[in-house]
């Protein structure tokens, strides 16, 4: 048993006496002008000051945080929001309105200009994807702003409410869910087609100062009567399913990554953290009194950053919170060319979309273990695609390069252009056609290397075809490509890759697309594999090599669908052909299915593995190669 779940079972033994032990200050830093918000990035918090302005704060040492730079600007400064690959930070600032702040150089922000709200900008939030800055303007309205040049702020859409004072803001799936101080909870659906239409409005018996969201509740924080919840999963009809009694006035709250936990600040007692498993019965998990006047935070998995005024605090949540058991993913993205961190790259991995700061680091929490694709990108440079990355429990670093794309004297540039766009398979299998360009510039006259391989759903390789052929300096290739996508393979969305360089790590070109499988079908007879045509014209049958892709590095199993009701498609990638054994276990340990047992194998092998007759439950599927190479994945049956 870790430390840590000693501390917790002796706080469950003798409940009130070690809450002072389970959170701890373990770092602070200074902020005279009185901090009142915070966000943090990475390894940077941005935190806004009442009376100075712009503080940005590096925590890599916990114990230690450091200011790396601050920026004075006019106003009440509240709260403060970064879009990191604008490199821009939005500072709301009472009667200044909104300050925008260049952070392309976190040691010299600056200013690029200010907006006027008419009243007291109190709250803000961004939606990165369209573009728009949410503003909460105290004195005044809810505000919606156009920040497609973030130097030039453009008012989209603004709504007055009399007998209640707009506070803050958070966005979720195209709605925004506002509180009001006096009112209560309001909720807006902004993606709607002519103009943002209010869903639903509901009194709470408080003043509301702040709120946070997940998939189905908002948790806010009233100043006299605590924290309250309010179950959105409709959003047209929000209701309250409890509200809990915190000493003090709340001022800010946020959703813990652990999935039953709440952290919120008081201005006169501190932080609390709650036991949310049951909503309708919130339980106190452990507090402590911070010695200052606490108004906002940020969360980590391990960590609580808070502000209080005159000083910006890390606590260590201690045993409040359970040892994380979901992956931490954490990492660098570098240029490949000057090792130097790239801000504002995308990094993708199977449906979680983070951006790095201005080191270039990027950090995911609260990943479940299993196996992922990564599409990697930034602008000036080449993609980067990869297949089969492990995320396990705990923490994952992982960093990733690119390539720029003037590329030196080296330079390469690789175009693919489907012929239809969006690229959609239909269930029963079918072609997708695409041109491939690839241009050259100062290069070596020589031999190169150009293969391509498809990410599915889950991460898993599809390897294609690898060829080889003589390249010529500033010369342009063009042929066009074939890829037959098989009516077995599962539903979902796939990633094409095509690389230029020497096989296999020395990549000089690299491009990719997306297409959508749209449902998993039977064979058709007609053609029963993935294949690919195209890529032999390129190179030139007198001195080609046609060959196949490599395939995987090490074992690899995924499973589709999963969970499964009848039948699931378990596929296999190995590193090497040879004898392969696989099983399928209950959790008892139970045989209930061989569906491979020595029989020789390529580098794919793919199974039906049938469930009927079999109860609901968690099976797994157990494969081992000739050399004892084993690996296991989990099942779920549902009935």
């Amino acid at each position: 048993m870790s430390v840590r779940r000693c501390v917790l079972t002796l706080a469950l033994l003798l409940p009130g006496l070690l809450f002072a032990q389970e959170i701890e200050e373990v770092g602070n830093e200074p902020t005279p002008g009185g901090s009142a918000g915070i966000e943090r990035h990475g390894k940077h918090v941005f935190i806004a000051e009442m009376d100075m302005g712009l503080r940005i704060v590096d925590i890599t040492d916990k114990e230690n945080p450091e200011t790396v730079s601050t920026l004075a600007l006019g106003g009440l400064c509240n709260d403060v929001t970064v879009d990191l690959g604008e490199e821009v930070a939005y500072v709301a600032a009472g009667y200044d309105g909104i300050w925008v702040v260049d952070i392309s150089d976190y040691a010299n922000p600056f200013v690029i200009t200010n907006y006027d709200t008419d009243g007291h900008s109190d709250g803000l939030a961004i939606d990165l994807e369209m573009n728009l800055l949410f503003n909460c303007d105290r004195e005044s309205s809810f505000d919606i702003i156009d920040v497609t040049v973030p130097a030039e702020p453009v008012e989209y859409f603004t709504y007055e409410l009399l007998w209640g004072r707009c506070r803050d803001v958070r966005l979720r799936e195209g709605r925004a869910y506002v509180v009001w101080d006096f009112a209560g909870l309001q909720i807006w659906d902004y993606e709607s087609e002519v103009e943002p239409v209010e869903l639903a409005f509901l009194d709470l018996p408080d003043i509301t100062y702040d709120l946070d969201l997940d998939e189905q509740y908002a948790y806010i924080a009233g100043w006299y009567e605590g924290m309250h919840i309010v179950d959105v999963s409709q959003p047209s009809e929000p209701v309250l399913v409890s509200s809990t009694d915190v000493p003090g006035n709340v001022r800010g709250i946020i959703r813990h990554a652990e999935d039953s936990k709440v952290v919120l600040v008081s201005e006169t007692a501190g932080l609390h953290v709650f036991d949310i498993s049951t909503p309708t019965s919130p339980v106190l998990a452990g507090s402590h009194d911070t010695p200052g006047s606490a108004k906002s935070l940020a969360c980590g998995l391990v960590y609580a950053y808070v502000v209080d005024g005159s000083h910006f605090r890390i606590y260590d949540l201690g045993a409040t919170i359970e040892d994380p058991d979901a992956g931490f993913v954490f990492g660098h993205v570098y240029d490949a060319v000057t090792a130097e961190g790239i801000p504002g790259a995308r990094v993708y991995l199977t449906h979680v979309e983070r951006f790095t700061d201005g080191e270039g680091y990027y950090e995911i929490e609260g990943m479940m273990p299993g196996t992922y694709w990564v599409h990697v990108s930034a602008e000036g440079y080449l993609p980067h695609a990869q297949g089969g990355i492990e995320i396990v429990e705990g923490n994952n670093e992982i960093d990733f390069q690119l390539v720029p794309i003037d590329g030196g004297e080296d330079g390469m540039y690789l175009d693919l252009e489907p012929w239809a766009e969006p690229v959609v398979v239909p269930p029963g299998g079918g072609s997708i056609q695409f041109t491939i360009t690839l241009e050259t510039e100062d290069i070596e006259p020589g031999v190169y290397d150009g293969w391509s391989y498809v990410i599915a759903p889950g991460g898993t390789l599809v390897p294609q075809v690898l060829v080889s052929r003589q390249l010529e300096p500033f010369a342009t290739y063009t042929w066009t490509v074939q890829l037959y996508v098989p009516a077995w393979a599962p539903a979902g969305n796939y990633i094409y890759v095509a690389k230029i360089g020497s096989f296999p790590e020395d990549v000089l070109a690299i491009d990719t697309f997306e297409f959508t499988k749209l449902e998993q079908a039977v064979a058709t007879g007609r053609e029963e594999n993935w294949s690919e045509r195209g890529w032999e014209d390129w190179a030139e049958s007198a001195g080609a090599v046609l060959g196949t892709y490599a395939g995987p590095r090490k074992l690899a199993i995924s499973v589709t669908p999963n969970p499964f009701n009848a039948l699931a498609l378990v596929r296999l990638d190995l590193p090497e052909p040879g004898a392969l054994r696989v099983v399928v276990y209950d959790v008892s340990g139970r045989t209930v299915a061989v569906l491979a047992d020595g029989a020789p194998a390529g580098n794919r092998a793919r199974f039906v593995f049938d469930g009927n007759g079999l109860a609901s439950g968690i099976y797994f599927v157990h494969a081992t190669t000739a050399d004892g190479t084993s690996r296991a994945k989990k099942l779920l049956l549902l009935r």
